[in-house]
């Protein structure tokens, strides 16, 4: 009779509770609170910067970059640091517009719920937000590009007649709609990404998480590798679940 398989689970590198907690205190770090005076900004990651060289064996990451929106000025702020001592820190401005985390979303939610027209029906839960596919519109219809706008998916509560996505600018504060009911960019009538709506949540870009997992036999093992979230994968704006170092019977 075969053997039974085990598998074992084990964390590996940094901690996300770890990051959570340096994301909660950065913001307070001289040199940010220097470069951030007087604007309106959000914190959007604060993930590990793993070594950009090959290596043999894996090693966890020592030093970190936090993505923070400044809606002021129009720029982002990429703060890189240690994560052994958090204050040497080294602030670089990008043109890049980074994914837009859960809680900017809910920011941008917010501004909706003011809006006179779509606010009442959102509040009464007659439209349902959701995070539709582009997040960001970054074309002339929209000015995005020049100022930060968020997509929202409104689908209604009692089916999918009257589906629209509007456009947040986050530097404004106001919001912008379609003719088309949804900007040129919209993947909504891809089947592959368009309805229905799942509605789960998902962790923001960036979040931490990998794992060991060993898969045995008997005394034999059979599979090892380094399980990576689809959260902290190597892709530009995240991917699907990664295996790393994959080994089977040596």
């Amino acid at each position: 009779m075969p053997q039974e398989l085990t598998i074992d689970i084990r964390p590996f590198g940094t901690d996300p509770a770890a990051l959570q907690q340096l994301g909660a205190n950065l913001l307070q770090h001289r040199t940010l609170r220097s470069a951030l005076r007087q604007t309106r900004h959000e914190l959007l990651s604060v993930e590990p910067l793993e070594s950009e060289k090959k290596v043999a064996r894996p090693r966890a990451a020592d030093r970190f970059r936090a993505t923070i929106c400044d809606y002021t000025n129009n720029r982002t702020l990429l703060a890189d640091g240690s994560l052994r001592d958090p204050d040497l820190l080294q602030i670089n401005e990008s043109g890049v517009q980074p994914v837009p985390s859960p809680e900017e979303f809910a920011s941008a939610v917010a501004v909706l719920e003011r809006d006179p027209k779509l606010g009442p029906a959102l509040r009464r839960g007659r439209l349902r937000p959701y995070e539709p596919m582009p997040p960001l519109i970054v074309d002339d219809e929209a000015g995005g590009g020049l100022e930060r706008v968020l997509a929202v998916g409104l689908l209604p509560s009692n089916g999918t007649r009257g589906h629209e996505i509007v456009g947040v600018n986050m530097t404004r504060r106001s919001v912008l709609r379609f003719e088309n009911r949804a900007p040129a960019t919209a993947q909504a009538h891809n089947p592959m990404c368009g309805q229905p709506y799942a509605g789960q949540g998902t962790a923001a870009k960036g979040t931490a998480g990998m794992v060991w997992v060993t898969v045995s036999q008997g005394g034999t093992v059979l599979w090892r590798f380094l399980a990576v979230r689809p959260a902290a994968a190597s892709g530009t704006n995240g991917s699907g679940g990664e295996l790393r170092f994959v080994d089977y019977k040596g």
